[in-house]
């Protein structure tokens, strides 16, 4: 090989090994800005306890780490402080069904519902859970409502058209 052709080899060989750096340089400051964020929320509940916001933000991040029932603690809190808010109520559902506890996940989103009628995500999870439960057509009711407040709501597509194939 001659001489041009072994550095021409040994550019490309070291540019490559830059872009695997400059990769792994980028996925580390990715990591750091994380865990400085996260940082950030795990202060906030105690610098802000009478935020729902924050305590709701909290929460969110500790049910992306799998805590769930630490995060139904912070949701609980932050529905103390603003029971109106039909959103923490369906996160506060969702915490529940990770926790594999249906009834009470069932029940946030009726609470979510009654609050807020015509928000979407809480018909579609309650439908979720009662077909899953054996009721399937108070299941296509819930299913059809957030598609009705929701048109673009892919998911309650597939569920329901899950729910007539399985009734047909």
């Amino acid at each position: 090989m001659s001489i041009s052709c072994r550095i021409r080899a040994a550019s490309s060989k070291y540019r490559a090994s830059l872009g695997a750096i400059s990769s792994a340089r980028t996925a580390s400051d990715f990591e750091r800005r994380y865990d400085d964020v996260r940082r950030t929320l795990n202060e906030s509940p105690q610098r802000s306890p009478n935020s729902s916001r924050s305590l709701f933000l909290f929460a969110v991040t500790l049910i992306n780490q799998g805590k769930n029932h630490e995060a139904e603690a912070y949701l609980r809190r932050a529905i103390a402080i603003q029971p109106d808010n039909a959103r923490y109520r369906v996160h506060l559902g969702a915490a529940e069904l990770r926790d594999n506890r249906p009834a009470e996940a069932q029940e946030a989103f009726r609470q979510a519902i009654r609050l807020k009628p015509d928000y979407a995500l809480p018909h579609y999870e309650l439908g979720k859970q009662l077909a899953q439960s054996g009721h399937p057509h108070d299941a296509l009711q819930e299913l059809e409502t957030a598609i009705q407040y929701e048109p673009g709501l892919v998911h309650a597509y597939y569920q329901l058209s899950r729910l007539r194939l399985r009734s047909a």
